[in-house]
């Protein structure tokens, strides 16, 4: 399989609050991807950063006293998300407790997960350490990531 297309808002940049799409091609023999792998749906919020039972999955090279964390293992948190800046109407980012540091990037994090249906609401952006303690960080999946989505869909 190969790439489709790819799709991001106009005004992305480094820095930035950014999303990126990739459309896959069906295979000519074995079909969609997801038919053979299994995916998540995802639910787009606005202004919606706290999610009940969030679970964050990601493959982190450091942690804080897991002895495991070695980047070759699956690992991940479960807890509540907030809003990552409720005095700031600028931060859309989230907020979850968790200690998975580098290598976790990219990883999702997801809503009802032992349910039938469950849906990935952001995804691991960064992470940081404070006196507060070990917290990891995404942007909220609002309308911004719903277009990209449709963009690079709509390009497929």
């Amino acid at each position: 399989m190969h790439v489709e297309a790819y799709g991001a808002p106009q005004g992305w940049h480094p820095g930035g609050t950014s999303y990126a799409a990739v459309v896959l091609n069906d295979h000519p023999i074995w079909g969609k991807l997801q038919d053979r792998v299994g995916a998540f749906g995802y639910t787009f919020t606005e202004n919606l950063t706290d999610h009940a039972e969030g679970f964050a999955a990601g493959y982190p090279g450091e942690g804080y006293k897991r002895p495991e964390f070695n980047a070759e293992r699956m690992m991940f948190c479960y807890g509540d998300t907030v809003d990552a800046g409720p005095w700031n109407p600028f931060d859309d980012r989230m907020s979850m407790d968790c200690d998975m540091g580098h290598g976790s990037s990219g990883g999702p994090w997801i809503e009802n997960k032992n349910t039938g249906d469950p849906r990935i609401i952001g995804t691991i952006s960064h992470h940081e350490d404070s006196a507060a303690g070990r917290k990891q960080f995404s942007s909220e999946h609002d309308s911004k990531a719903a277009n990209t989505i449709s963009t690079a869909n709509s390009i497929s």
